[in-house]
């Protein structure tokens, strides 16, 4: 029996079949120390790998036939609509002088790209995903298999796609045939979040010896979306602004509600209330010149309910406008617009009380000189 905590200085000593005996276990030594499988505990990160294999992935040209995906080059991006197969090109070498071991696998990790978000499981969306299967990623070659959990962020437990590369040749080329099941802006899945996919070519022990990434959208116009990120890559390198999303006289919109416009001017509704002796109908226009800041307008209403409801309305909508607002200054203008048109609903109201007792009134006294 070999001492395998034997000096090497002293191996000479040994008989051949112990030695042999010791060689191999230097041998098994070595290779464990040389093999790193620290990345199993960790997120996946988005570095590429370059090995002697030169793996490489690709998509055959630039679009399909039926514009079902497009591909940016740009980017490294590919733009696709779900339920799309798309195939690409897996090209990777087997090195003459140092063979690896056993076969070769390849695995396909979908991931977020944002630093906040990488580490989050990449899962369907609640009305995409089905009881058993919570992968956004389908291959369709018969050998590829599933692996992974839902909830696990590691790169040895999250949710993958897996397949055994078995071709010794010196080059080998590899078609995989893939489908997204969700689409990017599923608001409980991806939720609009930036999104690749990371291809590792890995030995039987899970060693990292070759890693591609590919950025990827699921999206209903593939062609649109390329255009509109690729024009705005371009503006960015060359220095011109980009347009701001929400415009500085735009106000900060609720969940899931559209941002709405100020008017920068100030719109000032004013209504000439007639005197008692006046009929309903009988509203003069504004006589005065409107101010450079005030926009008068007469507003012509069939009857007084009618105008009380108008001005209800009104004041309800900026009311509305009020709460949703989160920037202070507008949420106290329009609080002040719903102060004023409920002032002048108030004085509306008191005048058709007016003109109500007076039309009680007139008839009593023409009774009474009769």
């Amino acid at each position: 029996m070999v001492d395998n905590n034997l000096p090497i200085e002293d191996f000479s000593s040994l008989p051949p079949s112990d030695l042999d005996q010791y060689f191999n276990h230097l041998d098994a030594t070595f290779d464990q120390q040389a093999v790193d499988l620290s990345h199993l505990d960790k997120p996946p990160t988005l570095d590429e790998v370059e090995s002697a294999h030169r793996f490489e992935v690709t998509l055959p040209g630039e679009s399909s036939g039926k514009s079902s995906w497009v591909y940016s080059a740009a980017l490294k991006k590919v733009f696709i609509k779900m339920n799309s197969p798309f195939t690409i090109t897996v090209n990777y070498q087997n090195p003459e002088l140092n063979p690896t071991p056993g076969n070769l696998y390849l695995r396909v990790i979908p991931v977020f790209t944002e630093p906040e978000d990488h580490h989050v499981p990449v899962n369907r969306c609640k009305h995409h995903s089905s009881a058993t299967d919570n992968h956004i990623l389908a291959c369709k070659n018969n050998t590829a298999k599933f692996e992974g959990e839902p909830t696990e962020t590691d790169y040895g437990k999250r949710l993958c796609v897996v397949m055994p590369l078995c071709s010794k040749a010196p080059e080998v080329l590899e078609n995989v045939t893939l489908e997204f099941y969700c689409q990017n802006s599923c608001p409980s899945g991806i939720n609009r979040r930036a999104t690749a996919l990371i291809f590792v070519l890995e030995t039987e022990r899970r060693e990292i010896v070759g890693k591609r990434l590919m950025y990827f959208k699921v999206c209903s116009c593939p062609k649109r979306d390329k255009q509109k990120e690729e024009e705005s890559v371009e503006q960015q390198r060359n220095g011109i602004a980009q347009p701001k999303r929400r415009a500085d006289n735009q106000l900060t919109p609720g969940n899931g509600k559209r941002p709405c416009k100020i008017i920068k001017k100030t719109v000032e509704i004013k209504q000439e209330f007639p005197t008692p002796s006046q009929t309903p109908n009988n509203f003069a226009q504004m006589p005065e010149e409107p101010t450079p800041d005030t926009i008068s307008f007469t507003l012509n209403v069939a009857n007084h309910d009618a105008l009380l409801r108008v001005l209800q309305s009104a004041a309800d909508i900026h009311s509305v406008m009020a709460v949703e607002s989160n920037d202070s200054i507008s949420s106290q203008h329009f609080l002040k617009c719903r102060k004023n048109l409920l002032r002048d609903k108030e004085m509306m109201e008191q005048l058709m009380q007016m003109q109500q007792q007076q039309q009680q009134y007139e008839p009593e006294s023409h009774n009474f000189m009769q």
